[in-house]
């Protein structure tokens, strides 16, 4: 299992470019009311939301396979070695 790579553990790879550029894409699409400093609140807060949710794939994935490895050597070996 070492070295399978799932798609979803490329979520972890691609979430903040990805979250970058879906704030930046809809900032300049001008998505949602305009705060005081002329910026789009709206679009950054998608982007982030596209970026946590990306993050929270991969992570699963992450800790679903960790909680499927078997240990190599029981615990009392190696407190013995």
């Amino acid at each position: 299992m070492a070295g399978r790579v799932r798609v979803a553990d490329w979520a972890l790879v691609a979430a903040w470019p990805v979250a970058l550029g879906v704030g930046v894409a809809l900032n300049i699409a001008q998505l949602g009311p305009v705060d005081e400093w002329g910026e789009y609140p709206a679009a950054i807060t998608m982007g982030l939301l596209v970026g946590a949710a990306l993050m929270t794939t991969g992570l699963v994935s992450v800790g679903l396979r960790v909680l499927s490895e078997k240990p190599v050597r029981a615990a009392q070996e190696l407190v013995q070695a």
